[in-house]
């Protein structure tokens, strides 16, 4: 008997398909008698002027006592994509390959599952295949796939995409031992944008190509497909936007501003003053964080460039400056004076944060375009000055009449979260905290690297054409060389919008204007309303745990989150609740009671009852990392329901009780997967369907659109205003 398998998962078929990670979306299915694991997936692509070289590896292991003989591999190809100079080899030998368009692609889909395959197949309805055999794959051996071929990109209103490492997420619940991606691009225009939503890309110096980007991961459980783009533009400063909108409804967009990698030059860097305060109250010496938060320190002082201007204030029972009343320029005499300063500091006394913060912030001038900086460290609450976290931030808003930025970081088990919350926020700036698990230097070096490049400040951006509203963030970052700003909202009308971006960059005003599309229908770019919803339901909850409990609000973040998945903290009901038929009123009140319990242990003068503290830093560490996404990683959202669950005491992926197909979201009640938009109550009409029936296949050749969520096998799933109710086939129920 034949069986499908994507990493050992087993279904009793009369057909069987392994599936595995490969070509341009990424994916390889065989048709063959036994199981076989994908292994491994690496993929390299280089760009010249738009026409794209793909090599993608994949390793397949047998892990059976017989060989498997005579399997029949399938790799998947985007639709539109013109293939030339196409190569296959399995294990090293050249291997006759055959080029299916998608209609015969789609006859291969549909016979598979009339003979008893997945559903799970219809991940990649609607694409060619590439069509090959592999004789044998060795008992308890490895076999591995080389696919190579050219195609041209396609540049649509100034965006490139690629898509790869399809791994089927509804089928694969095993991790590969590896998988990577890697991609040069070479062009004659300068390169900008480059982004994926999906994954966390890093952009490394390459000598043989304009970027290069890589992304790698060992044991690595695919969730989404691997999704990448990137613009050229002649401008210093290149803006797209990524709009999706379906049903009539207002749209969504991402506006992404980012200066041309070779172009920076034209963009002066922005002076900084930047002063440096850092606890070292007794404190500090508990395991080891004196130590580390003076290797954060040297980091800091090293990143200094000429031009800069800095000082290091630090405080114990009371507070002290490296300078004598004035910012120190930067020398190579100054900053050896102060990685001295440093390599004598130690931990004692107590906690003064008022006269250190005030102390710092006396420091800055009026002085011209600078950018004005306070990096603030401390692992405890203030015990000397002013104690009460609101009179505190009301003395700290006096003493800041220059407009300082403040970025704070919070170290240990007893740092006040309501207070560096909103201190940060209130002052242009991001809060991290940092466990005693975790290094010092770890959280805070990417903070230095981001800050090293300002080429804007003071940004503002105005949309004329259409209507756009519900944008976030509110307040507009600065734009860092390598840190882009990004930017979520909301639109109505359509039509080529002019996009206004202003800022001050070496001394002057600068504008930049831009011509861009937002369409009246749009299906793609899917994973656009999932990160407005995250930002919109992270402004939510800031103005819950400022202004305490409020009815509008809450109702509010409990819709989105659960339409779009979005796990959080506070609203991490969505893995541990049956939120299908459960009804919204628990969860209403665990978002209430969660807000109000750090809005009250933030506030208190005293310090919290013995083991109350370690869990509220937590929670504002992990909603810290949720609030300050720049939207630049999009996968963060199932890496942070992960960690949710974990929170929660439940174990696993939350991909066993949680899936994004698209813009949708799917909750498992029982054995079926519901569209987050089903109502029990209220959706009572459901067309009913099984896997496999003649009007099954009907309706996947009627709207291919749906065959994604069919994937699935039994679901309930709206499209275009219908309910349906997919049932399985008699064998595959539970």
């Amino acid at each position: 008997m034949m069986s499908l398998s994507r990493n050992f998962l087993p279904i009793a078929a009369a057909l069987a398909l392994t599936a595995a990670v490969l070509p341009q979306a990424g994916a390889c299915f065989m048709q063959s008698p036994l199981p076989v694991q994908v292994w491994a997936d690496h993929i390299e692509v280089e760009i010249t002027d738009l026409v794209a070289v793909k090599k993608y590896h994949c390793v397949f292991y047998n892990p059976n006592p017989q060989a498997v003989v005579g399997g029949e591999c399938y790799m998947e190809v985007e639709p539109g994509a013109q293939v030339d100079n196409l190569s296959l080899l399995v294990d090293g030998k050249e291997t006759k390959a055959e080029i299916l368009d998608v209609e015969k692609a789609k006859e291969v889909f549909a016979e598979i599952l009339r003979e008893g395959g997945s559903p799970a197949l219809l991940e990649f309805y609607g694409s060619g295949l590439i069509r090959s055999q592999v004789p044998t794959v060795p008992p308890n051996g490895k076999v591995t796939v080389q696919l190579q071929y050219t195609m041209p990109l396609k540049r649509e209103n100034g965006l490139v995409r690629m898509q790869m490492l399809n791994t089927n997420p509804k089928a694969l619940m095993q991790a590969l031992q590896s998988a990577s991606v890697r991609i040069k691009i070479r062009s004659a225009e300068p390169v900008t944008n480059v982004y994926s939503p999906t994954h966390e890309i890093k952009i490394v110096e390459a000598e043989d190509a304009d970027v290069q980007v890589e992304w790698s991961q060992e044991s690595y459980l695919p969730k989404t497909p691997f999704v990448f783009y990137f613009a050229v533009s002649e401008d210093p400063l290149g803006a797209n936007a990524w709009c999706h909108r379906e049903g009539g409804e207002a749209g969504f967009f991402m506006l992404r501003v980012a200066p041309a990698l070779s172009k920076a030059e034209e963009l002066a860097p922005v002076a900084r003053d930047v002063v440096f305060c850092v606890d070292t109250s007794g404190s500090m010496v508990e395991e080891g964080l004196i130590e580390q938060a003076k290797a954060a320190l040297r980091h800091g002082i090293e990143g200094l460039r000429e031009g800069d201007r800095f000082d290091v204030i630090t405080f114990g029972t009371e507070a002290r400056s490296l300078s004598e009343g004035r910012l120190l320029d930067v020398t190579a005499d100054t900053k050896a004076r102060a990685l001295g300063h440093v390599d004598r500091l130690g931990a004692r006394g107590g906690t003064a944060i008022q006269e250190a913060l005030t102390l710092a912030l006396s420091r800055f001038r009026e002085d011209g375009d600078r950018l004005r900086l306070l990096l603030f460290l401390t692992d405890g609450r203030p015990s000397i000055g002013e104690r009460d976290p609101d009179l505190l931030l009301r003395a700290i808003e006096t003493a800041n009449a220059k407009k300082v930025r403040i970025f704070a970081f919070g170290v240990g088990n007893e740092v006040n979260t309501y207070l560096l919350d909103n201190l940060a926020r209130g002052h242009g700036g991001e809060t991290a905290y940092v466990l005693p698990s975790e290094k010092i230097d770890d959280k805070v070096r990417p903070f230095f690297a981001k800050l090293s490049s300002p080429v804007l400040t003071d940004v503002k951006v105005q949309i004329e054409g259409v209507d756009s509203d519900e944008i976030y963030p509110k307040s507009i970052p600065d734009l860092f060389l390598g840190s882009p700003i990004t930017l979520f909202g909301r639109y109505e009308g359509q039509g080529n919008a002019v996009v206004t971006l202003t800022g001050r960059s070496g001394g002057e005003e600068r504008t930049f204007r831009y011509t861009l599309p937002f369409p009246g229908a749009e299906p793609r770019n899917d994973f656009v309303p999932r990160l407005w919803a995250g930002r919109a339901v992270g402004y939510l909850l800031d103005a819950i745990r400022r202004g305490g409990e409020n009815r509008e609000l809450v109702d509010e973040v409990v819709r989105l989150a659960k339409r779009y998945g979005i796990v959080t903290p506070y609203t991490s009901y969505l893995l541990v609740q049956d939120v299908v038929n459960g009804g919204l009123a628990a969860a209403e009140g665990e978002v209430r009671k969660k807000a109000e319990a750090h809005l009250g242990a933030g506030r208190s003068v005293e310090a919290p009852a013995a083991g109350a503290s370690p869990k509220l830093v937590e929670e504002a560490e992990r909603f810290g990392r949720f609030r300050n996404q720049s939207g630049a990683d999009g996968f963060f959202y199932f890496e942070q329901a992960d960690r949710e669950l974990a929170a929660a005491g439940g174990s696993g992926s939350a991909m066993s009780v949680m899936r994004y197909i698209g813009a949708k979201t799917f909750y498992l009640s029982g054995d079926v997967w519901y569209d987050s938009v089903y109502e029990p109550e209220k959706h009572k009409d459901l067309r009913a369907l099984k896997v496999g029936d003649d009007s099954y296949f009907r309706l996947i050749a009627e709207k291919p659109g749906m065959a994604k969520y069919l994937a699935l096998g039994a679901v309930v799933v709206e499209f275009e205003g219908v309910f349906y109710k997919v049932e399985p086939r008699a064998e595959e129920k539970r």
